[in-house]
């Protein structure tokens, strides 16, 4: 695995960056197309809450992707979270080795 110390774009940034500042989307708007609250979204671009798979559909849907593009970006960085907020604690757990045939 590739190790990088700068942590990957959110799907919040991502979504703002490449897509609704660009088309001139508001919150509310995307909102309305997807079926979401509101509350939905903001908490999605401030990096409040994680991307769920029906949001990744949803999302691939308005935008003409696909619901694996936004869950990659939603994976990526739930591996850099968890490479960097987890690796204190696992340095002192012993692997288990492989039975000798």
């Amino acid at each position: 695995m590739r190790t990088t110390k700068r942590k990957p774009q959110s799907v919040g940034e991502i979504l703002r960056i490449e897509f609704l500042e660009p088309m001139g989307i508001k919150n509310g708007e995307l909102a309305d197309r997807l079926g979401v609250h509101r509350n939905t979204i903001s908490n999605l671009l401030n990096n409040k809450t994680a991307l769920t798979p029906e949001l990744a559909a949803k999302l691939s849907a308005a935008f003409n992707n696909t619901a694996e593009f936004w869950l990659n970006i939603q994976n990526a960085n739930d591996i850099w979270q968890t490479k960097h907020n987890y690796e204190a604690l696992t340095k002192e757990i012993v692997p288990f080795s492989k039975p000798q045939n």
